[in-house]
């Protein structure tokens, strides 16, 4: 109980702006956007959960609060009369939806290292830290794409195809997720090598 109350103010703000995008949704009749909450419900209850069982940084729940509030922004909310998702950060490059995907998977790779970290060998870990790294972006890639599948499910049963979009869209989507994936391993590789001359701890 404790360690929960330690995340009560990231609680609080995530069922806040679920409350405020679900009643938006509702309004506008976008249904899609409240399938989509609810899957964000499933999952904020299966981040405490395992917030609660193993050794996962604070930040890291911060962060997947953040990553729920972009994507139901993006969905719900435009700029300059264009649908936050499908806005261009970079004309031609970057969308916001990339941006979205690659945060996603970046953070993602974070909770798969929290979850393997205290069970997988210290051998691999520190012997073979690229095949060690490459698990974890596959780890990450997996849950990006069972994202996708529950895209798939909004389309054939919600008619959200016009706002998924085409399957461009979705092989970039996989590209950003394997971005953020790789920059996330680089991170964790560097901490391996600094712990090893400074002996910290995650």
């Amino acid at each position: 109980m404790r360690k929960l109350s330690n995340v009560s103010e990231i609680l609080i703000f995530t069922v806040g702006y679920l409350i405020f995008f679900g009643g938006l949704a509702v309004y506008e009749k976008n249904f899609e956007f409240l399938f989509y909450a609810a899957v964000m419900i499933f999952l904020i209850w299966l981040a405490l959960d395992v917030y609660h069982r193993i050794k996962l940084q604070k930040w890291i729940i911060i962060c997947i609060s953040l990553l729920g509030l972009l994507h139901m922004a993006g969905g719900n909310l435009t700029l300059n009369e264009v649908r936050l998702y499908d806005f261009e950060i970079i004309p031609g490059l970057i969308r916001y939806d990339n941006v979205v995907h690659f945060f996603g998977t970046f953070i993602l790779t974070f909770i798969a290292y929290s979850l393997i970290h205290p069970i997988i060998d210290d051998n691999l870990k520190r012997k073979k830290r690229l095949l060690f790294m490459w698990m974890l972006v596959l780890m990450a890639l997996g849950v990006g794409a069972v994202n996708e599948i529950i895209e798939l499910v909004a389309v054939e049963f919600l008619d959200a195809s016009a706002g998924v979009g085409d399957y461009t869209n979705n092989a970039v989507d996989l590209v950003f997720n394997l971005f953020g994936s790789v920059l996330a391993c680089f991170i964790i590789y560097h901490y391996y090598r600094k712990e090893e001359v400074e002996n910290i701890y995650w």
